[in-house]
């Protein structure tokens, strides 16, 4: 199979630099991470080893996901910080 060239937007589709994570109303740090706070934390269900007695056995365990982000991702959902000096 031939490798293929990547898919390139046109330019009127990509969003200005200014609209990306670094710079959304949305986007909060949580420890060294920016956290996109758009929505409320999903819960994903995972399978850990369970504790004794049960050792060998697998257990389902609730998490709490939030989307972890970097400052130049982007999406539709973009919206700037309120200005608060008005």
């Amino acid at each position: 199979m031939e490798d293929q060239a990547p898919l390139k937007l046109p330019a009127s589709l990509m969003p200005k630099k200014a609209e990306a994570c670094g710079s959304c109303r949305f986007v909060w740090m949580e420890g060294a991470e920016l956290a996109c706070r758009r929505y409320p934390p999903g819960v994903q269900v995972v399978m850990v080893p369970a504790p004794a007695p049960r050792v060998g056995q697998m257990m389902a365990q609730q998490m709490i996901v939030i989307p972890s982000v970097r400052p130049d991702f982007w999406c539709g959902e973009y919206s700037p910080p309120y200005n608060l000096q008005q």
